[in-house]
């Protein structure tokens, strides 16, 4: 969300959070005991062995952010391409990704309508008249959309999980009569869902490395949801900070009777850091590039990889040396890009929301140039304007 809000659920613990009433399945645990990402007495933490992650406190945001921050940044809005409808009615691909806006994708991966930290909402906020206001429009309204089939959440912050858009998703589901969607997140977020009217049956509650199985309307095709470690934090109030996790989603799409073709296989990132870069690194620079890095990436490319897509995160990354824990910029997305092993990636967390100091486009304009520097043999990676699909829609 904010980098105030970013610091909230980065310092301190949280409190015991028992077992998980809604359903999952295990693909790593057996049974075992926890991860490090298990905070000792409750709530969770970044792996205290990541060198890649640096802890902040309240001192940290008055000595460092704010000091470093550029307020005299314009966030002009961002034009919208016009969303292709015919084109989700009848999709063309394997695999297609519409670009609602901020985090919110809404994917067709082989008959499976997913969409991703759905954010359709003027201000992420508990209340609509105080917090920061969205410059670019999402594209498209929730009903305006193609039945959705899975909804993944990777966090609580109230800009990747918004009440109102929460509550869309729910009357649409009512509208039509149908058992509505299978709601996959990780552990502690489907308590906050169920507070919003979520049926209990359909939450997915997930550890790193569990998985769960969601199938399309008719049966036809069926989409495995693998949660995966991302290196951020949560928070919704001062007194819950990191009580529930976060996460990124690997998942792979078959289709029945399409017997000899391979799944079609998408990584949904959510938020995440990369490296701690050190207050004053310009971008690119030895500093930067020397920064530990976050080991969970190759891990993920190793045991779920490769993706016909990945969806990473650009924006929101300054002051660096404050947000870079826990806000990737381009060119650590570029570096995620190749760890997880990714064949195509397009950008998200950037033109939305007045979150971060930086210019609305520098994040389009330092992806070209961290995919310049790393050059030959780097897969695709675009940004795109909301409304576009890839991967028909040209790059910015």
């Amino acid at each position: 969300m904010t980098a105030l809000a970013d610091l909230v659920g980065s310092v301190g613990g949280g409190v015991g959070l028992g077992s998980s009433p809604y359903s999952s399945s295990s693909a790593s645990s057996g049974g075992g005991p926890l991860g490090s990402h298990h905070a000792p007495g409750g709530g969770f933490r970044n792996p205290p062995e990541w060198r890649s992650c640096r802890d902040m406190s309240f001192s940290h945001f008055f000595s460092e952010a704010l000091p470093d921050w550029d307020h005299s940044t314009a966030f002009p809005p961002l034009a919208a391409a016009p969303v292709p409808f015919p084109q989700l009615l009848a999709p063309t691909a394997p695999l297609q990704a519409l670009f609602v806006g901020h985090a919110t994708f809404f994917l067709q991966a082989r008959g499976v309508n997913v969409l991703t930290d759905p954010f359709f909402s003027e201000r992420p906020s508990p209340v609509s008249f105080i917090g920061p206001r969205r410059y670019s429009p999402p594209a498209c309204t929730v009903a305006e959309l193609p039945p959705v089939d899975a909804v993944l959440i990777s966090h609580s912050h109230y800009d990747h999980l918004d009440r109102a858009s929460v509550m869309a998703l729910l009357r649409r589901a009512a509208a039509a009569g149908g058992a509505g969607p299978a709601w996959c997140v990780p552990l502690g977020v489907g308590a906050l869902l169920a507070r919003m009217g979520v049926p209990r049956d359909s939450i997915r509650e997930l550890d790193w490395w569990q998985d769960t199985e969601v199938r399309a309307r008719g049966g036809a095709s069926t989409l495995r949801v693998t949660c995966v470690p991302a290196q951020h934090n949560s928070a919704r109030t001062p007194w819950d900070r990191n009580t529930t996790l976060w996460c990124g989603f690997a998942c792979s799409a078959v289709e029945a009777g399409a017997a000899g073709e391979p799944p079609s296989t998408f990584y949904f990132s959510g938020d995440t850091g990369y490296r701690a870069v050190e207050r004053g690194s310009p971008p690119f620079s030895h500093g930067e590039t020397t920064a530990p890095r976050c080991p969970a990436f190759k891990d993920i490319g190793a045991r779920r990889g490769p993706f016909d897509l990945a969806l990473l995160p650009i924006g929101a990354y300054s002051p660096r040396g404050f947000m870079s824990s826990f806000h990737a910029s381009p060119s650590d997305a570029v570096e995620i890009l190749a760890d997880v092993r990714a064949r195509a990636a397009v950008g998200m967390h950037w033109g939305a929301l007045p979150l971060t100091d930086e210019p609305p486009m520098q994040p389009v304009e330092w992806l070209k140039e961290a995919l310049q520097r790393k050059g030959g043999g780097t897969a695709p990676f675009v940004a795109l304007r909301p409304g576009s699909l890839w991967p028909f829609a040209a790059p910015l």
